[in-house]
């Protein structure tokens, strides 16, 4: 097993594809976002005995769960329910998966731009939980652990100063994951259906999203970190995220 404070970035679990770090990052003042405080992933619903020791491991103390409440009826809370580690469900809307098949988007750029009007709520609550110390450390979840879990990824980054660039590349990384999570979700005949009437740039991880995504929070609000402000979340709590977050 490894320790603590091992630089793996990407973590392999059982019933969890796409589980990894975002220590590591540099940001423009010159620091560097820690290791093994805040860690990002697809669902948990089927992590084994074993993912759970490896969650142990890492001293996990909370969970922030993106999922809607369809999603977690749906596939559960899994093994995290009954351990020691903090569920927290922060509220993530019904309708709002880019694959549900809901929504009218003709890019994941603009579906990631409602994620911060019609449901800011649940990302201003994630980050002002991000803002106790005690939340850490933390997982960053939702279904794919791409979208919902994206743009959170993104916003925290960009609030402590993580290049633009680097936010991205991180999260190109899901692509490299998404046939792995498409083969899970094959065996069960729901979600087989709805991939099969998905389009294909729904279930991509391109640098162009995430780059248009960051450069429309720029142009509107001045920044991550201007509009989580606006948006509710206080200056002592981004403080303490990243007082937390970088070394």
């Amino acid at each position: 097993m490894r320790g603590l404070m091992s630089r793996e970035r990407m973590w392999h679990l059982e019933g969890a594809s796409n589980f990894r770090d975002l220590g590591g990052y540099r940001t423009i003042d010159g620091r560097e976002t820690r290791w093994g405080r805040i860690f990002r992933s697809d669902t948990l619903c089927a992590i084994t005995a074993q993912d759970l020791s490896t969650l142990r491991s890492l001293a996990i103390k909370s969970v922030i769960d993106l999922r809607s409440p369809g999603e977690i009826a749906y596939t559960g809370r899994g093994l995290v329910a009954t351990s020691t580690i903090s569920l927290l469900e922060v509220g993530a809307m019904e309708d709002e998966s880019p694959t549900s098949g809901r929504m009218n988007h003709t890019s994941l750029d603009d579906a990631y731009w409602d994620y911060l009007t019609l449901g800011s709520a649940k990302f201003v609550r994630a980050l002002q939980e991000l803002g106790r110390g005690e939340t850490y450390p933390v997982v960053l979840s939702c279904f794919f652990g791409k979208d919902r879990t994206g743009v959170l990824a993104a916003l925290v980054l960009a609030c402590v100063g993580v290049h633009t660039d680097v936010i991205v590349d991180d999260y190109v990384l899901t692509g490299t994951r998404m046939p792995e999570l498409l083969r899970r979700l094959k065996d069960d005949r729901v979600y087989r259906e709805t991939l099969e009437q998905t389009p294909e740039w729904k279930l991509a991880a391109s640098p162009l999203t995430m780059a248009a995504f960051l450069a429309r929070i720029e142009n509107d609000f001045g920044g991550a970190e201007s509009w989580a402000l606006q948006a509710g979340v206080g200056e002592d709590q981004l403080r303490n995220l990243r007082e937390t977050f970088l070394t």
